[in-house]
């Protein structure tokens, strides 16, 4: 019996509603740091408008800057790496105590990761290298990221961008970061698997992390080593809390020192943090969120959208820089300049941002994740 492209997406979503429902309210408050931080990826990157069309870039004049400054001015400094810390969190929270017992196999484990990531990445990849050579033919110059050779794009179909050298990023850029997290998960499914759950190897690796640092050697790699692991050791001192249900006290205390953290970044001068302070402080925002979630009860619609926007923020982040090509494109062939000081085209690019997410989520990432897993038999 033949069905329709809806009932076919339908059939292919369904089994991954069990996946999602591990997704608990308690960790509503980490999903409204992760909606958070990709508001502050689009809002960090939105100045490649500028920086691409003869525009005078003027930082303090960018829309809604008295508001959004903490985004405008700090983008870079923190959002890469609290979303290594919750990748951590969340994957020895779902994974850790499954793989250190030896239920959940490597095959279980990586295919799930590439179902997840390896789709929308390889599509972003190739409209990026496609529009932008459309972008090159027109301005005899990339859009942002100049290093676009068949090195580079090898390294990016690989999701190898971030493992040589200290090369400028090319192609769709901000997928260094993720680049960097894939030998990452190998060290954690290995290190669990051999070792379990021990949190003297998560300060093992923090600890190589902070003398890598003050050794003054920065390196990808092992930049998200360190704030995987330190998102890693929450989870795992979590899970010992919540068995001697001693998250009571927890929550009243972390919620107490919510506003000392957002103060904190707020004033303080991130780049002349230390690296320890500086590890410190994302740490104790990503605990402060979860706890919040833990005593303040969000309407149900509220939480509904929290949960909604969350899951997009991957694709978000993804689809952002190949949405900023086909915009510039599309403005120059009518001829119009681009009001990157406007309020209405931020708004107007964030929209499309989430809206072209919300519809590569739901209608290609899901359904693609599904056959790919039950392709290799994945349960």
């Amino acid at each position: 019996m033949k069905i329709n492209a809806t009932q076919y997406v339908q059939q292919c979503v369904k089994p991954l509603q069990r996946i999602e429902a591990q997704s608990e309210d308690r960790f509503l408050g980490i999903d409204l740091l992760r909606c958070l931080l990709a508001l502050g990826v689009l809002l960090w990157h939105y100045q490649f408008f500028a920086h691409n069309s003869g525009i005078q870039f003027i930082k303090h004049q960018q829309p809604l800057y008295s508001i959004l400054d903490m985004f405008y001015s700090h983008g870079w400094q923190y959002r890469v790496q609290t979303f290594w810390c919750i990748s951590g969190f969340i994957l020895f929270w779902k994974y850790g105590e499954g793989i250190a017992n030896k239920l959940i196999s490597g095959k279980k484990f990586f295919i799930g990761r590439f179902s997840r990531i390896y789709p929308l990445h390889l599509v972003t990849l190739f409209l990026v290298a496609f529009f932008n050579w459309i972008y090159f033919y027109n301005n005899h110059y990339y859009f942002t990221y100049q290093n676009n050779d068949l090195g580079n794009f090898l390294l990016h179909f690989f999701l190898a961008s971030s493992w040589v050298g200290k090369g400028a990023h090319s192609f769709n850029g901000p997928v260094w970061s993720l680049s960097a997290e894939i030998p990452v998960y190998f060290i954690f499914f290995i290190f669990v698997r051999f070792l379990g759950l021990k949190a003297s190897v998560n300060y093992f690796f923090i600890g190589f992390y902070l003398l890598a640092k003050l050794a003054n050697f920065s390196f990808p790699i092992i930049d998200c080593v360190g704030y995987f692991y330190s998102g890693g050791l929450f989870a795992i001192y979590l899970q010992q809390f919540e068995k001697q249900n001693r998250n009571k006290f927890l929550s009243i205390y972390f919620v107490y020192i919510l506003a000392i953290v957002l103060m904190g970044m707020h004033l303080l001068k991130l780049n002349q943090l230390t690296p320890v302070k500086y590890l410190l402080l994302i740490n104790m925002m990503l605990v402060c969120f979860y706890y919040l979630s833990r005593i303040i009860k969000a309407w149900p619609r509220v939480q509904n959208l929290i949960k909604t926007m969350s899951h997009l923020t991957f694709s978000s982040y993804l689809i952002h820089f190949p949405i900023q090509i086909i915009l510039t494109l599309f403005l120059g062939w009518l001829n119009l300049a681009i009001p990157f000081y406007s309020i209405s085209f931020l708004t107007l690019f964030i929209a499309i941002t989430w809206g072209v997410s919300y519809l590569s989520y739901h209608y290609f990432e899901k359904p693609l994740r599904v056959l790919i897993r039950n392709k290799f038999k994945y349960s």
